[in-house]
């Protein structure tokens, strides 16, 4: 949604709504006295730091060379990992006090970011882009300076909603599974269900959207949310799939790591959170060899994205070893590894999306950012099930201890001490299948990272429609295949030459 609205609004508007968001979110979760106020505050952030992280990055790639485009979107990587690194840690210590100091501090910082982008922003970013509409038959129309109507009768709303309802009902579902409900129960298919069939719902509707074809008639002025011509650049689709992963791998890392330490380790909130920071220093290996390989040498995106693609499983499994040996150092240790691979491939698959489709960046990068939620989601809900299963079965098998024993931290402290050691191992276990769960997620993507195509990394800026020409920069085969068959071309071209 926030692709196409920062098209058709602009950079400015977006941001400036994203940060009302949060601060409207903010405000409603620290002044919740009922769990559903909580609940619509949590809403409205959400709104906000998801068209936040979009329009940012359509920010950093506006009017800029691919290779500019690299150093700002990994000064901003490292930036969004330093945040995921000490958030836990300042939230930690904060929620001594109060759970609500949580949303407390987001609100002077979101009123100052409202001035300061008004003051300091407004005049450098993109403004509205011209409306272009085509019949199917090749012809365009194009709209200069639409009017607020215009803009507003641009907007896919039959797409956003279908997109909306379909991956809100999936996520729900697999948030409730195996946790707070059954899989096998109605509370959790149902949802299920309804969401995989309202997304399914939404592709075909994109597809009647696209030029020429009946909805595009019937709503002549809308243009679709996510054009399905995005995808007819293989690359998109393997890049969708390894921002899903990346999420899944990023996840996992702040969740579980911290509910080890927490119940297993027996740390406070804020000493567990402060073990999470060692995701930085790899973070940053990585970022740095991704921006070595993106702008000293080879100049291409090929590289990173298949080694960040090779050491981010490999990472998270030797995580996943590290856990099982109970050793804190050595966990703290793999926290640092498992960065290395997430760093190298933050960047280059952004870069890798706009050389690709350079016209429709708004909307790829806007897809990337869903499927990095959305694997990241989606892999909490795999591992909360698994942990649960497991801790679940233990449970079962010792007669004085209950689930409700063991639902919180002060409750396990409570036990006697044979009891703790005994469900501190359950909880280690657990833990420890909740991350083999998602290995071969993980390791789809390292194998898929093998026929990904190369964006050579320019000087070159993009023109007065954010266009950039990529021909002879971008090769859309297998890349390892171009490389393996680069004499054979060359080759044929002396022989054609000589004739």
């Amino acid at each position: 949604m926030y692709g196409q609205v920062s098209d058709v609004f602009g950079r400015h508007s977006v941001i400036q709504a994203s940060i009302l968001f949060i601060l409207v979110g903010s405000v409603l979760g620290a002044a919740a006295q009922v769990w559903p106020m909580l609940l619509l505050g949590r809403a409205f952030q959400g709104l906000g730091f998801a068209g936040l992280g979009i329009v940012t990055k359509l920010i950093l790639s506006d009017k800029v060379s691919l290779r500019e485009n690299s150093v700002n979107n990994t000064i901003f990587a490292l930036l969004n990992g330093l945040s995921v690194g000490v958030g836990p840690v300042i939230g930690g210590y904060l929620t001594k006090a109060s759970w609500r100091w949580c949303f407390i501090i987001n609100v002077p910082i979101a009123a100052i970011s409202h001035v300061a982008v008004f003051f300091l922003l407004r005049k450098e970013l993109i403004k509205a882009q011209p409306h272009k509409r085509e019949d199917g038959g090749g012809k365009i129309t194009v709209i200069e300076t639409p009017t607020l109507l215009t803009k507003l009768s641009i907007i896919d709303y039959g797409g956003m909603l279908l997109f909306f309802f379909g991956a809100g009902l999936m996520i729900l579902g697999l948030t409730w599974g195996g946790v707070t409900y059954p899989w096998k129960s109605t509370s959790v298919l149902a949802p299920l269900i309804i969401g995989c069939v309202l997304f399914l719902l939404f592709f075909i509707y994109e597809y009647f959207m696209a030029p020429g074809r009946i909805l595009s008639r019937i709503f002549p002025s809308q243009d679709p949310m996510i054009p399905l011509s995005l995808f007819r650049v293989r690359d998109m689709s393997l890049l969708a799939y390894l921002n899903f992963s990346t999420g899944m791998a990023l996840f996992s890392v702040f969740y579980f790591v911290g509910i080890w330490f927490t119940v297993v380790q027996q740390y406070n909130s804020g000493k567990a959170g402060t073990q999470l920071t060692y995701y930085m220093p790899g973070l940053g290996v990585g970022a740095y060899g991704a921006i070595f390989l993106c702008n000293v040498w080879p100049r291409e995106t090929f590289f990173p994205l298949l080694f960040g693609s090779a050491l981010e499983p490999l990472g998270i499994g030797m995580l996943t070893w590290a856990l099982n040996t109970g050793r804190p150092n050595v966990v703290s240790g793999m926290v640092g590894f498992a960065g290395v691979g997430t760093g190298l491939r933050l960047m280059p698959g952004m870069l890798h999306a706009v050389g690709l489709r350079s016209r429709l960046k708004a909307r790829g990068l806007a897809v990337m950012s869903f499927a990095f939620g959305f694997g990241g989601t989606l892999g909490i809900a795999i591992m909360s099930s698994v942990f649960s299963n497991k801790l679940s079965n233990r449970i079962t098998s010792v007669s004085h201890v209950t689930s409700n024993t063991t639902s919180s931290v002060g409750n396990i402290d409570a036990l006697s001490p044979a009891d703790q050691a005994i469900v501190r191992r359950w909880f280690s276990d657990a833990v420890y299948w909740a991350y083999i769960s998602i290995l071969p997620f993980l390791g789809l993507a390292g194998v898929l990272s093998f026929f990904l195509g190369n964006v050579k990394i320019t000087s070159q800026k993009q023109d007065a429609e954010g266009e950039i020409d990529t021909s002879g920069n971008v090769e859309d085969v297998p890349y390892l295949w171009w490389l393996a068959t680069a004499k054979r071309r060359r080759a044929v071209r002396e022989a054609q030459t000589v004739e």
